[in-house]
């Protein structure tokens, strides 16, 4: 008798991006000998825009206690610099010291109430601690002050995403993509909310658009397979699944899924014995893979 599988699909995994403001800049420039640094720091030293450089740059390279250093003297100097607020947030929260990045980024704002950045620093401070409302609030908030905010829009679709809330989450990526439609990244997104929806068509054409901006990715096409294999278009399908294996040969999904479909689909045994193998072997601890690979060899031997 034909079993009847459901396609595997790889979980959904809240990913947020987080503390990718921008604000901690790799400043080049010639190289100075040590003369001319004296004289620099000497020059400088009371003005707040060389120590937030500073600061700015060693956050950026990992310098945690020199940036910190730097960015108080800047502040210091200047109690309003919300730059430097902010990019201490970030020095902070790079080292996992929420409460005193929390600190800093609320004085952010209380300085300039209009400062989108802080306001998406709160917003991931407060995602990180599984406070997600409290998140969707602040990034509401960044995206009043600065409408076109793209991380703040695509974390607000990543959140209503994990909440199942997929109407949502699809309004807020079609937006994204209406001011940012080179991110293959977003069309890959939005097609797999498209999917979860059972909008197999939109799926499919978010996710050629997405392979299109970006063709040396794996995911989408992986992703194109599991569409193609739900529509029953297999022959199509087993295209997609090569073709993630292709760009990267350890998708264990992928060869189970080309497994279930040589079996139950092509019944070619050979092929389904192949995929299941290499997903064993990817997989040894795969009851599912171990399973599936006996039936196969069972069948063989009748």
């Amino acid at each position: 008798m034909r079993v009847n599988k459901k396609v595997k699909v790889i979980g959904l995994i809240l990913i947020l991006s987080i503390f990718t403001t921008g604000c901690l800049p790799k400043i080049g420039g010639r190289k100075k000998n040590r003369s001319n640094d004296i004289q620099l720091k000497a020059e400088h030293k009371d003005n707040a825009e060389s120590h937030y450089e500073l600061g700015s740059v060693a956050g950026y390279n990992n310098q945690f206690d020199l940036a910190e250093k730097e960015l108080k003297k800047a502040i210091k100097i200047n109690p309003n610099y919300t730059d430097a607020y902010n990019n201490l947030g970030l020095v902070y929260a790079s080292q996992d010291k929420w409460k005193q990045a929390e600190m800093v980024f609320r004085k952010a704002i209380e300085i300039d109430p209009g400062y989108a950045e802080a306001y998406y620093n709160m917003a991931i401070l407060n995602i990180k601690s599984n406070k997600q409302d409290e998140g969707l609030e602040m990034l509401e908030m960044t995206l009043k002050i600065q409408p076109e905010h793209k991380r703040a829009m695509f974390d607000i679709a990543r959140i209503y995403e994990a909440q199942g809330k997929l109407g949502d989450a699809i309004t807020n990526y079609l937006k994204l993509t209406e001011i940012d439609n080179k991110n293959a990244y977003v069309f890959y997104r939005l097609g797999w909310a498209y999917f979860q929806r059972g909008l197999i068509d939109a799926s499919y054409e978010a996710f050629k658009k997405s392979i299109e901006i970006s063709p040396e990715q794996s995911e989408p096409y992986y992703k194109l397979g599991v569409v193609l294999q739900n529509a029953g278009r297999i022959d199509e399908s087993i295209s997609m699944y090569k073709k993630s294996l292709e760009l990267l040969n350890k998708n264990f999904e992928a060869f189970m899924n080309l497994g279930d479909i040589y079996l139950y689909e092509k019944q070619d045994k050979r092929e389904a014995l192949y995929n299941y193998r290499k997903a064993l072997e990817l997989n040894p601890d795969s009851k599912a893979a171990a399973q599936m690979l006996d039936e196969v060899l069972k069948q063989m031997s009748r």
